[in-house]
């Protein structure tokens, strides 16, 4: 499998580890500063990443596991996981994927522990991961962008009223957008999808109806990138 897959499967794990870091945690409002900041909605200046490739079930089933290992409490797991999917599915070398994982990995951990301040306290986390994503990969992309849009859907889902699946999967397809260039009606499929799984799993879902949704969001995401924007 070509390099270049890392960034989806990155993606897919890291949503994963912050929809569950998420979960159980009080809602608690959000000061103004973060929000205004990470809300803009300036649109992205990326071009679209057409090239990109992977199986959508494959990252499905991986994402999946490591949702349910952080739900049975077994965090370490998580970025063993993650680990283990940047090296045999996209080819990383063990530094590599590590490097990257640690970085979102604690993120997320960090996130988990506060409730505000999240431009210091989180994003710098968020930016490393995505510096050594591209490192590690050679792709083109917008690495601060990309971290900013990350932190902009993990604060909506503990936002109350604008933690809806829509609202978040808007969230989400913007990320998509920084990430790979294209925005269109797939790529905002893609976001929603994830979002009910996401919702789902936090009202006991079953997994396997998560792992169809997560499957079927890889599967609009795989196509808005290669119909990049509308013309």
């Amino acid at each position: 499998m070509e390099r270049k897959l890392v960034i989806a499967l990155v993606i897919a794990a890291g949503a994963g580890l912050v929809w569950l870091t998420s979960r159980g945690n009080p809602p608690v409002p959000e000061p103004a500063g973060d929000v205004a900041v990470l809300f803009s909605d300036e649109p992205s200046s990326a071009e679209a990443d057409s090239g990109l490739s992977f199986d959508p079930a494959a990252v499905a089933r991986a994402e999946a596991k490591m949702w349910r290992a952080y739900y049975d409490g077994r965090p370490q797991e998580v970025f063993v996981g993650l680990t283990e999917v940047l090296r045999g599915q996209a080819g990383l070398g063990a530094a590599d994927a590590s490097r990257v994982a640690m970085h979102f990995s604690m993120a997320a951990a960090t996130f988990r522990e506060v409730s505000g301040n999240y431009e210091t306290t989180v994003l710098p986390g968020l930016v490393a991961g995505y510096e050594a994503m591209r490192d590690a990969t050679g792709r083109d992309f917008d690495a601060s962008a990309a971290a900013e849009a990350e932190l902009r859907w993990w604060v909506l889902r503990r936002t109350p009223g604008r933690d809806s699946p829509e609202s978040v999967g808007r969230a989400i397809a913007r990320m998509y957008s920084e990430l790979y260039g294209a925005s269109n009606a797939d790529i905002a499929l893609a976001g929603l999808l994830r979002a009910k799984a996401a919702e789902l799993r936090d009202g006991g879902g079953d997994w396997a109806e998560v792992e169809r949704l997560l499957t079927q969001s890889n599967e609009a995401l795989l196509s808005g990138i290669a119909q990049g924007n509308p013309r």
